[in-house]
């Protein structure tokens, strides 16, 4: 048999065999939020409180399908939980108090999972909105 008709019959079965290996160790997921699910440091410019970094844990809501649970959001503190729903890339709160604290906003989550891009509204109830950007990258 000639060496190059060898060669490539060589490939082609190695080929063949390999492509028809079930798919085992490739983990595909219908849940988005396992992606984000996590601890990220999150830095923050706040128009009152300038520059800031935290903390915050992403866990899902074991009640429903596309929200997750976020505590420590806007350095409130681990014992404080914003509750926010997930469709795609993107993150929406919903407007809700926290400790005293009206919360809303976007969150956009970058390509890999490796980032959250954050613009939100917070007021401790003086009537000063604080406008909020944030970043965030997992810890």
């Amino acid at each position: 048999m000639n060496k190059a008709i060898f060669i490539s019959l060589f490939f082609s079965i190695s080929l063949i065999i390999v492509s028809c290996q079930p798919e085992e160790d490739v983990i595909e997921t219908a849940d988005v939020r396992d992606n984000i699910v996590d601890t990220w440091r999150l830095s923050e410019n706040s128009k009152y409180s300038g520059e800031t970094a935290y903390a915050i844990d992403i866990i899902k809501d074991p009640s429903t399908t596309n929200k997750i649970i976020i505590s420590n959001f806007y350095n409130l503190g681990n014992d404080f939980e914003v509750l926010a729903s997930v469709s795609g890339s993107l993150i929406t709160i919903s407007s809700q108090t926290i400790s005293n604290t009206l919360i809303s906003g976007t969150g956009n989550v970058k390509s890999g999972y490796q980032s959250i891009d954050w613009a939100y509204n917070a007021d401790d109830g003086s009537h000063q909105v604080d406008s909020v950007t944030a970043s965030s990258v997992r810890f």
